[in-house]
């Protein structure tokens, strides 16, 4: 039984973090992966990295066309 508690408190954290990285609520985003299991917090900071990362793309690619 406490195996299935346990899954379910990991899906609702890692939702909760889908949610946080939705919202760009960068600083909240890396407290609430810690306490997620090791195997799943590379894949939930992956996320946000990766939204990051295109947003700097579109950021920059927008400040770029400006000049042209």
């Amino acid at each position: 039984m406490w195996h299935v508690q346990e899954a379910l408190c990991n899906a609702v954290l890692e939702a909760f973090v889908d949610y946080l990285i939705e919202e760009k609520e960068i600083d909240l985003v890396a407290i609430y992966v810690a306490t997620v299991p090791h195997t799943r917090q590379i894949d939930l900071y992956a996320r946000l990295l990766k939204g990051l990362l295109i947003r700097f793309m579109y950021i920059s690619l927008s400040f770029s066309t400006q000049f042209v």
